[in-house]
């Protein structure tokens, strides 16, 4: 609210590409970290945001949402993504647990 629709979006895009370019599993759990408190086309745009990158490297966003992230942002994650997927939240969980490399 504080700087505009058009600068937030522009941020988010900025997240999203350095997300996309950084070699680490930092680079979702960063962009994962953002996610609390964004509502309306905000929360929209995220979570198509966050599934772009869940699908650029599944088994790391997956690992960096529900093993690296803090509860509300895991939870704020899992809604947006079930959001964007048209499933439900448990459904978006057990899609990212089954991309988790077992050891």
């Amino acid at each position: 609210n504080q700087y505009g629709v058009d600068e937030t979006f522009a941020l988010m895009d900025m997240i999203e590409k350095w997300a996309a370019e950084e070699p680490t599993y930092n680079r979702f759990g960063g962009a994962i970290g953002w996610s609390t408190g964004l509502d309306g086309a905000y929360a929209d745009y995220y979570a198509g945001m966050l599934a772009r990158l869940y699908e650029l490297a599944p088994s790391e966003f997956a690992w960096a949402c529900l093993g690296n992230a803090t509860d509300a942002n895991e939870q704020n994650t899992l809604e947006l993504l079930a959001y964007n997927w048209n499933i439900t939240t448990e459904e978006a969980r057990a899609k990212l647990e089954a991309d988790i490399p077992q050891n």
